[in-house]
C-alpha cells in the first residue's frame, strides 16, 4: 500500500490509502513471532554505492524512493534486523513523503456501479466502498492489498487438541522438553523460530502441506 501510494503521490494523483489499523506496519508489530526479520539487510554491495540501481537489487526491505536516506539500511546493521525497526521504517516512509492514508478505516463493503462519474456526461463503471464508521468513497480504480487475512488452521486427524497454530504456539523451549514436534505447511521460517531454539530438547520432523496428501500418510 506505501509503496503503491508512493508512486501516486509523486505523479500528482487523487487517491487514498485505507488502513484499518492505527499504523503503518501494524502486521511487524506482532510478527514474525520472533522478532526477527527472515529478509537479509545488506548495506554494502561490492563495486556498487548505495544509490545504484543494482544495491535495491540486493536490497530485500527497502521501499523504492528517490529519498536516498529512506533506505533501510540506513536504520539498523544487523544482517536479520528486528522487527520493530522495520515497523518505524515503514512509519517514517509514509509520513516524510506525506502520503494520503487513512488510518482506523475498516472496509466493510465493495459494491460495483454504474452511473456518472464528477463532470462527465457519460456512465462509467465505479466502486463504492464503505467504511465501518459510515463513510464511503467511490472511484474508478481500487486496489486491494490486503495481505494474509486469514490463517489455515490445519485439520490433522484427531490430533487437532494438541496442535498451535504459528500465531499461538509458545517460542519457550522448555515446552519442548523431550517431546517430539512436528511442524506442518511450509515450516521453514517456523523451524528458525521455534525449532532452533527447542533442538537440544526434542525431536523436530515436518511436513510440506504444499505437496501433503493425508489420505495416503
Amino acid at each position: 500500500g506505501l509503496q503503491q501510494a508512493y508512486f501516486l503521490e509523486r505523479e500528482n494523483r487523487d487517491y487514498i490509502v485505507l488502513e484499518k489499523e492505527k499504523e503503518a506496519g501494524s502486521f511487524f508489530g506482532k510478527f514474525p513471532r520472533s522478532r526477527k526479520m527472515s529478509s537479509l539487510n545488506r548495506k554494502y554491495v561490492y563495486g556498487a554505492d548505495e544509490i545504484d540501481e543494482i544495491s535495491y537489487r540486493y536490497d530485500s526491505n527497502s521501499l523504492l524512493s528517490d529519498d536516498y536516506s529512506l533506505k533501510f539500511s540506513k536504520y539498523t546493521l544487523d544482517q536479520y534486523p528486528h522487527a520493530d525497526v522495520y515497523q518505524q521504517y515503514l512509519q517514517d516512509y509514509g509520513k516524510k513523503h506525506n502520503l494520503k492514508v487513512e488510518y482506523n478505516s475498516e472496509v466493510i463493503a465493495i459494491k460495483r456501479q454504474h452511473r456518472k462519474w464528477q463532470q462527465s456526461s457519460k456512465t462509467k463503471n465505479l466502486f463504492l466502498v464503505s467504511l465501518r464508521s459510515g463513510q464511503k468513497y467511490r472511484c474508478r480504480v481500487l486496489i486491494v492489498a490486503t495481505g494474509l487475512k486469514l490463517e489455515n488452521a490445519m485439520q490433522y486427524g484427531g490430533a487437532v487438541k494438541f496442535t498451535d497454530t504459528y500465531e499461538t504456539v509458545s517460542l519457550d523451549a522448555r515446552n519442548y522438553f523431550k517431546r517430539r514436534v512436528l511442524l506442518l505447511g511450509n515450516s521453514q521460517y517456523l523451524k528458525q523460530e521455534i525449532a532452533s531454539n527447542s533442538m537440544i530438547y526434542s525431536s523436530v520432523s515436518d511436513i510440506n502441506t504444499n505437496t501433503f496428501d493425508p489420505a495416503n500418510h
